[in-house]
């Protein structure tokens, strides 16, 4: 058991074996297997009085939650090939806190801060689904829109995303996207 505070140990019993190969396989350009990961921004401080939704930025709790995400993350030597955001201020902390782990630039993505029935949102579904199927693409963003993005790429169990929760999907040939595995906050 660990330490109250310390990242638990993973280890492939917690994961598919296939997906467990990538998530701790090194960067490289063409992945033995790939993955489209859903993150829901860490846990951020209410909006003030007059400040625009799109400005409000992580909180010091939602900060350390996040900070142990990542200490699971880097356990598991977690890397991505492309690290897509919203451009709203918590889910860029979020992510540049990620990027940190996973030796990524985060990229801001229009569609990760609209419906995903949106022009942009239907465009991001559509590159992040492709680029998926040959790498291992990470989209932060904000609830609903990631649990609609998965509903709408046929992954009906995914309802709500917990704020810090890191989700992988993987396709599979006959059943398209499913779940692969949930990292919970906390």
């Amino acid at each position: 058991m660990p330490a109250p505070g310390a990242a638990p140990v993973l280890t492939p019993a917690h994961f598919r074996p296939e997906l467990y190969a990538t998530l701790i396989s090194p960067s490289s350009p063409a992945p033995a297997s790939a993955f489209l990961a859903l993150v829901r921004h860490a846990r951020a401080l209410p909006a003030t009085p007059g400040q625009a939704d799109s400005q409000r930025e992580l909180s010091g709790a939602g900060r350390a939650e996040f900070q142990l995400q990542l200490a699971r993350l880097e356990a598991m030597r977690f890397g991505c090939d492309k690290l897509w955001t919203s451009p709203w201020r918590r889910a860029r902390e979020t992510s540049q806190m990620l990027g940190g782990v996973c030796k990524r630039e985060p990229e801001d993505h229009e569609g990760l801060c609209s419906d995903p029935s949106s022009p942009e949102g239907i465009e991001l579904i559509a590159q992040a689904s492709e680029q998926a199927l040959a790498s291992r693409v990470v989209l932060v963003g904000h609830q609903p829109w990631l649990a609609q993005i998965a509903r709408g790429l046929g992954v009906l169990d995914v309802r709500d995303i917990e704020c810090g929760e890191v989700i992988w999907l993987q396709r599979r040939p006959v059943r398209g996207w499913v779940t692969a595995a949930r990292l919970y906050p906390g």
